[in-house]
């Protein structure tokens, strides 16, 4: 998940800044949406791996 936007909208969620309520609340679901992503991702590799073998 980009550092940016795992930072930036908690904080401005405990700052109580209303301009991005709406916002805040999309965070778990773009985060659940790069982990499925990224477990993806990484089966993909695993599948596609070959040991150099010795």
């Amino acid at each position: 998940m980009p550092f940016g936007f795992a930072t930036f909208y908690p904080s401005v969620r405990l700052l109580h800044r209303s301009g991005f309520r709406l916002y805040a609340a999309l965070v778990p679901f773009v985060a659940a949406a790069f982990f499925a992503l990224a477990v993806a991702l990484w089966n993909l590799g695993v599948r596609h791996y070959s040991s150099t073998g010795s």
